[in-house]
C-alpha cells in the first residue's frame, strides 16, 4: 500500500508537471513529480512514526507547508531584483497539497 500511495502522488503530480512542460514554464514535469512524491513520503513518514510511538501525527505533514513555501520563495526571486514566476511558486504550493491528503484516503 506504501509503495501505490507513492505511485498515485508521483501521477497527479506528473499531471500537474506536463501541464507547466508542455507550456515550457519553469517548475516542470520532474519538480512537480518530486513535490508530490514528497509531500506524500513526509505525511506517510509521519503517520507511521506516530502509531509506532503514539506520537502526534501531525507534526512532520505540519512541516511540508513551510517547506514547501521556501522553495516556492526560491523560484520567486530568482532574479535579482525582479519578482517573477508567482504561478510557478502556486502551482508548486498547489502540488504539495495535491500529494498530501491522498495518503490518508488510502489508509
Amino acid at each position: 500500500m506504501f509503495i501505490g500511495r507513492l505511485l498515485l502522488a508521483a501521477v497527479l503530480g506528473d499531471a500537474v508537471g506536463l501541464e507547466r512542460e508542455l507550456r515550457h514554464k519553469p517548475a516542470g514535469l520532474r519538480t512537480n513529480m518530486l513535490i508530490g512524491i514528497g509531500a506524500a513520503l513526509f505525511t506517510i513518514m509521519s503517520y507511521e512514526m506516530a502509531s509506532e510511538f503514539h506520537g502526534d501525527h501531525t507534526r512532520i505533514a505540519a512541516q511540508i507547508i513551510p517547506g514547501i513555501g521556501f522553495i516556492g520563495a526560491g523560484v520567486v526571486l530568482r532574479e535579482r531584483g525582479a519578482v517573477t514566476d508567482i504561478t510557478s511558486a502556486s502551482t508548486i504550493l498547489v502540488n504539495a497539497s495535491i500529494g498530501w491528503p491522498w495518503v490518508r484516503a488510502f489508509r
